[in-house]
């Protein structure tokens, strides 16, 4: 049976009518970007770049080369879907050669393969971290710096016993001094390294084979716990204000 010109239009004002009050269901944009997975192996290019916070604490960054976005990890409960990504701590806990990698091609271009994932603690730096397995130089800039001889090994004293005065406030200073002598020494970080807790209380060390002794400070020996955890002072990072601290390192006999 033929249908008429006016049977056809008013087939097309209902299913126009169909569609309007049809309930409407947003579409995600993580859906449509086809965001990365966390937990599982992941490539990403973006440039890396060293991470200073205040002294506290140092991380490398990768940023992508335009944001991401990631789903949850469904094996993992405390996973949680993140948009709009521009900065990702990398990291390797267990090769120093990656790490190396990672600090030498700061500043460059790069290629990087290895799982996201997040760990919800302080020692996560930012909204989601790059556990990489790979990472490959891809400009000039990282080729010239992979080619370069890597920084010298520093010239560490042997001292019978030096001082380190720590300032922390807004920002964390060290200073080390020989005690015989008075003089610098340098660089800071070989003789009192200084670790971060994700509970924000910062441990600084004297080197290996030096035993610490609490001298001074506007904390007390027994806030600084000298000596109670290896051979170190600790303090929280204060929220306002000073801490200063002077621990005396000597050679263990």
């Amino acid at each position: 049976m033929a249908v008429t010109l006016a049977e056809v239009v008013r087939r097309i004002e209902l299913g126009t009518l169909l569609l309007v009050f049809l309930p409407q269901y947003p579409i995600s944009g993580q859906t449509a970007r086809q965001c990365l997975p966390q937990g599982k192996p992941v490539t990403i290019r973006g440039t890396l770049a060293r991470m200073d916070e205040n002294g506290y604490r140092q991380w490398i960054a990768l940023r992508p080369m335009q944001p991401i976005c990631t789903l949850a990890d469904p094996a993992y409960q405390f996973s949680s879907a993140s948009d709009h990504v521009t900065a990702i701590q990398a990291f390797n806990a267990d090769s120093e050669e990656i790490r190396s990698r990672l600090e030498r091609l700061a500043g460059s271009k790069v290629e990087v393969t290895g799982t996201l994932t997040q760990w919800h603690t302080g020692y996560q730096r930012a909204e989601v971290v790059f556990d990489v397995e790979t990472v490959q130089q891809i400009d000039s800039v990282g080729e010239r710096a992979l080619a370069s001889p890597g920084p010298p090994k520093p010239d560490v004293r042997e001292v019978p016993a030096y001082e380190v005065r720590v300032r922390a406030g807004r920002s964390l200073t060290k200073e080390a001094r020989d005690v015989g002598s008075n003089r610098p020494l340098a660089p800071v970080d070989e003789y009192a390294p200084h670790t971060v807790t994700g509970g924000d209380v910062v441990y600084v060390h004297c080197r290996d084979d030096y035993d610490v002794q609490y001298v001074s400070g506007s904390i007390t020996n027994d806030s600084a716990m000298c000596g109670v955890v290896t051979n170190s002072c600790a303090f929280g990072i204060p929220e306002h204000g000073t801490i200063t601290l002077t621990m005396r390192c000597t050679k263990a006999q």
